[in-house]
């Protein structure tokens, strides 16, 4: 479970958040022999990418191995936009 309280790097320390994050889609890639799709809503959407980055520095070449896409839904990725 993700607690938006912690800091990315925080959440690795204390949970080992990424790296259980990083196991799981593993085993879902072998067990069904298919990559994934990654979805992230609202903050999850930056998690993804914080996520995706470290899995690069970790395991080079994870994305493209385990991971088919990825699908933002109302990700603060670009931040809001001004009033209407």
């Amino acid at each position: 479970c993700y607690d938006w309280r912690l800091s990315y790097p925080n959440l690795e320390r204390r949970d080992r958040y990424f790296t259980r994050l990083k196991h799981e889609i593993e085993l879902l890639v072998k067990h069904n022999d298919e990559k994934v799709v990654l979805v992230g809503h609202s903050m999850g959407a930056t998690l993804s990418f914080y996520f995706l980055t470290w899995c690069e520095q970790v395991d080079p070449g994870f994305a493209e191995r385990h991971v088919h896409a990825f699908v933002s839904l109302g990700g603060s990725l670009l931040g809001a936009i001004g009033p209407l």
